[in-house]
């Protein structure tokens, strides 16, 4: 079987809770709405693959209790292979709590990394990742840097998705085709350096420098800058109603990822990440949101929101509060 996109990462459980703003001490507040998504930055850039209509497989490690069945579920029914997701026996799958607030748009999250043991490279089939166009990786690994050596020949593109800055992301840049970064790890990576740069456009240039050919830096809601070819241009945000930013950086990846395997330029890979991640912050949660390629296209042509089964989605969600998985 020939994949589109194979991702490594760490999937989670996402319990997702929309209030009307964040409780003060001894608050008591309603829950405007809730939902129960699967999660993880990898897994729902995956998700948002197959939701776009691409072949996605995952390799990483769930285990084998409600979380975790719960993740495996949630794969399928999008259409991610998992035949390489393995369950432990012992292990708690992560989960996170999250509060997203109608005041102020934003969103808080508590988190619990579940107990999982490390995934070896033994247990990583490359003949698998070979199978693939793309790489899409979020950690700093040595499991990760182990397989980016290993395929380094492998006409593969390697997309990383870089939330916050470790100093173990710099030995994987020689072998990331595509970087992906935040806000904070731009900043984090400068600061590392020790230099003065202050302007996004040096730091996108000085990440070039180490390896990939295109860098993004997403900037929230004042959209995202991109490097290629020696030139440097600014993505803006849609204007859309926000609910939720739950997950909307993982969705971006994927619908960037998304742009590239169907040969868009750069330019216009830009503009349909940015589009996928709008759309999906209308909706509560990382998942529930993500629209399909014939609601991208609309929203292109008529910068209207349309995603389709939208209320069966959400109501789907919904009821994983209240069923046995």
């Amino acid at each position: 079987m020939s994949l589109d996109v194979v991702g490594i990462g760490v999937p989670c459980v996402d319990l997702l809770f929309n209030i009307d703003h964040l409780p003060d001490k001894d608050e008591s507040l309603p829950i405007q709405e809730y939902s129960y998504q699967g999660g993880g930055k990898v897994a729902t850039a995956l998700v948002t693959l197959a939701r776009l209509g691409d072949k996605t497989g995952f390799l990483g490690k769930i285990g084998d209790d409600k979380f975790g069945k719960f993740v495996a579920k949630d794969f399928k029914e999008h259409g991610v292979d998992t035949t390489h997701l393995k369950y432990e026996g012992e292990g708690k799958t992560p989960f996170s709590v999250v509060l997203s607030d109608q005041k102020t748009s934003g969103r808080n999250i508590l988190y619990n990394k579940g107990e999982l043991g490390p995934q070896s490279f033994s247990e990583i089939e490359l003949d698998y990742i070979k199978r693939a166009d793309f790489l899409h990786i979020a950690y700093p690994r040595k499991l990760e840097l182990e397989i980016l050596k290993k395929i380094e020949n492998e006409d593969i593109t390697t997309v990383f998705d870089a939330d916050f800055f470790e100093p173990a992301v710099v030995d994987l840049l020689p072998y990331i085709n595509v970087l992906i970064t935040s806000e904070e790890f731009a900043e984090g990576y400068i600061e590392s350096l020790n230099t003065d740069l202050d302007k996004f456009e040096d730091i996108l240039l000085k990440l070039a420098q180490e390896g990939p050919e295109i860098v993004v830096i997403t900037l929230g809601r004042n959209g995202s800058l991109v490097y290629y070819e020696n030139e440097t241009f600014h993505q803006q945000a849609f204007s859309v109603e926000t609910k939720d930013t739950t997950g909307a950086g993982d969705v971006y990846h994927g619908a960037f990822i998304h742009g590239l395997l169907h040969n868009k330029s750069v330019k216009e890979t830009a503009k349909i990440a940015s589009a996928v991640s709008a759309m999906k912050t209308t909706v509560i949660g990382g998942r529930a949101g993500i629209p399909t390629v014939d609601d991208l296209k609309h929203f292109l042509k008529y910068e209207e929101i349309r995603i389709s089964d939208e209320k069966q989605r959400i109501k789907r969600y919904e009821n994983n509060f209240h069923t046995e998985e």
